[in-house]
This record gives structure tokens, sequence and C-alpha cells, in this order.
């Protein structure tokens, strides 16, 4: 039987940036962070939701081919935080 956190049930996308993820087989990454992989931190609960519906659909687009979730919400939190400020200009 397969074990689910209570997040994962709620909601089909959680930001990768606050799910806990195990260690194994994953590289260390550098001690100061580069551009590429920093992340804004998202306050709003609507823009997150926004940014959590966009990086699904791109999750979905791909096949649903596991191992890009971070990718995919740093792509999404770019284009709805670039939507944003063209709404805004």
């Amino acid at each position: 039987m397969f074990s689910h956190s209570r997040t994962s049930i709620l909601s089909p996308w959680v930001s990768p940036l606050t799910r806990p993820h195990s260690q194994e087989g994953v590289s260390k990454m550098a001690k100061e962070p580069t551009t590429t992989q920093t992340a804004n931190v998202v306050t709003d609960p609507n823009l997150e939701q926004e940014i959590r519906r966009r990086a699904y659909a791109l999750y979905e687009e791909r096949g649903r081919e596991d191992g890009h979730d971070i990718e995919d919400w740093l792509r999404a939190e770019a284009e709805i935080g670039a939507a944003a400020q063209q709404a805004v200009a």
C-alpha cells in the first residue's frame, strides 16, 4: 500500500521548495547559491496557487515525467511573475 502525505492528497502539486527531499542520489549544491539556484519566496496564497497550477500543467505537458519538479516550479514562477509585471505596467 502506498503512503501519502496529507499535502500530496490535498493538492496535486506541492512546491518543491517546501517539500522534503530524500538526499539519496542528490548531488550537493554549491555553498553559495547562484542565480539559477535561487527562487523567489511566494507569500501571496493566490499567487502560489497560480504557480502551483502552472507547474502542474508543465508536468502534465511533459507526460508526467518525474524529476523536473523544481525546474517546473521555477519556470512557472518566472512565467507568472512576468505576466504579473506586464499587467502592472
